[in-house]
């Protein structure tokens, strides 16, 4: 099939992400209290600071390849993949001969639908630094077809200092803000210092409200 599909709004989602994303990652002050996997329920789980952050998929169904009874379906299971183990959204080859498979030249990956949460700003923030260091390096198996959007923290500061980090690391071309719980609310003047600060272009989610880069 020739690659005639570019999607501008796909994902990269919680329950694929390595188990050792952060335990591997952060640094060792915050190492103890690092996102890990546990089981619950007979389910694993992402668990930070004693909250459940949401279901991971690396764990084989116990019921193999019979269709789950779940509260939320995903493309997965609308094909019939009833064993996503593989994480292969979160593996670049594979993601790449998904994208093959499916005629897609090149997607635009945004981060998990959730924000960090935990209420300690600065293992929040570390939590954001590891993960879009993580996705920009997942990026370079093939920079032209997987083009990842960072994720930015809650607050202005944060999102300015994360936003600041990146341009200087290189190789973000896109960030991406989520609204549900930033504070101060995005019409707030203080959020136009990240616009000003950065030529990376920025978007927010829900909706498409893209800040204003640099000349």
């Amino acid at each position: 099939m020739a690659h005639q599909l570019i999607s501008c709004d796909d994902h990269m989602d919680l329950g694929q992400l390595p188990a050792d994303l952060w335990v591997a990652r952060l640094p060792a002050p915050l190492h103890d209290r690092a996102p890990h996997i546990e089981e619950r329920d007979g389910q694993a789980v992402w668990i930070c600071d004693g909250k459940v952050w949401g279901s991971w998929v690396g764990k084989p169904p116990a019921n193999g390849g019979a269709r789950a009874v779940k509260p939320l379906y995903n493309a997965f299971d609308r094909a019939q993949i009833y064993d996503q183990s593989a994480r292969r959204p979160a593996v670049p080859e594979l993601r790449l001969a998904d994208m093959d498979r499916d005629g897609v030249e090149s997607q635009v990956i945004f981060g998990p639908i959730f924000q960090i949460s935990t209420d300690d700003p600065v293992l929040r923030q570390a939590c954001y630094r590891v993960y879009n260091d993580w996705l920009l390096e997942f990026c370079t198996a093939a920079p032209d077809r997987l083009i990842g959007a960072p994720m930015l923290p809650e607050t202005p500061d944060a999102a300015l200092a994360e936003l600041s980090r990146l341009a200087a690391r290189g190789g973000a071309r896109q960030v991406n803000l989520q609204v549900a719980n930033i504070n101060p609310k995005l019409d707030d003047p203080a959020w136009s210092r990240c616009g000003r600060c950065s030529k990376i272009p920025g978007s927010s989610s829900p909706g498409t409200l893209p800040y204003s880069s640099a000349e």
